[in-house]
């Protein structure tokens, strides 16, 4: 078991690692002006009501591969997939910058 636990620790680690950098992407440009943020389950959320159709197929777009990686990962590791956005939830909620926000469990959004 805590082999398992092993792998699946350094496939979030690659996972969230191998992100690229913060600055260089839409995302990150999003989440500055406050229209997304990060959720606890490891999906991007809509954080600005009047947020753009665009901002909104962005979010649809990144949680798709978002969840196929988690897919991946919960597979080949053979763990609930709860498990694993939960897990990557967390660590993304840790990364955020001041600024952006978050959701917190009780999905009330949070500026960090």
């Amino acid at each position: 078991m805590p082999h398992r636990l092993i792998a699946i620790l350094a496939a979030i680690v690659a996972l969230i690692t191998l992100t690229p950098p913060l600055s260089a992407n839409p995302l990150s440009q999003a989440k500055s002006a406050g229209i997304l943020g990060e959720k606890p389950n490891g999906y991007v959320g809509v954080v600005a009501p009047n947020a753009p159709p665009s901002a909104r197929q962005m979010a649809k777009r990144i949680n798709q591969k978002r969840r196929a990686k988690y897919q991946e990962i919960s597979r080949r590791n053979g763990a609930p997939l709860s498990s694993i956005e939960a897990m990557v939830g967390k660590k993304l909620q840790g990364r955020v910058q001041p600024g952006e926000f978050y959701m917190t469990p009780s999905g009330s959004w949070v500026k960090r």
